[in-house]
């Protein structure tokens, strides 16, 4: 099912065409959330280890050229990250041998934003910016 839907996005990439005098366009990007830092730790003793994994992130861009050089433009993002779960057990059985433990995440990572502002753009050639 990946390899169709990639197929069928590269076929279409290769029938759109430019706009000779660009005002505005739209983006859509979507990938993996790699996490970082105390978000990624994995350290039981640790209270600032998040325990999380990589995610997904989607990120909506629109954007409108006012001139030659200026325009706005918003961006509206996502990122979604689960939690290691059996890292997590396995350190707390080690932890307490003695005990069972079962633990069951309800919600995991969550984070979103929103960005509205201007933007500069700088001509390379007639063409590109």
């Amino acid at each position: 099912m990946k390899h169709c839907i990639t197929i069928l996005l590269i076929a279409l990439s290769f029938t759109l065409i430019a706009q000779s005098e660009p005002k505005q366009y739209v983006g859509l990007a979507i990938g993996p959330s790699f996490p970082t830092g105390d978000f990624s730790k994995t350290v039981l003793s640790d209270s600032t280890s998040g325990f999380a994994v990589t995610g997904i992130g989607i990120e909506f861009t629109y954007a409108y050229q006012i001139s030659r050089f200026f325009g706005l433009q918003a961006i509206i993002n996502y990122s979604g990250n689960n939690i290691d779960n059996p890292n997590l057990t396995n350190q707390l059985l080690a932890l307490h041998p003695d005990y069972s433990a079962t633990i069951e995440v309800t919600k995991n990572w969550r984070s979103g934003g929103l960005m509205v502002g201007p933007y500069l753009t700088f001509p390379l050639s007639e063409k590109l910016s």
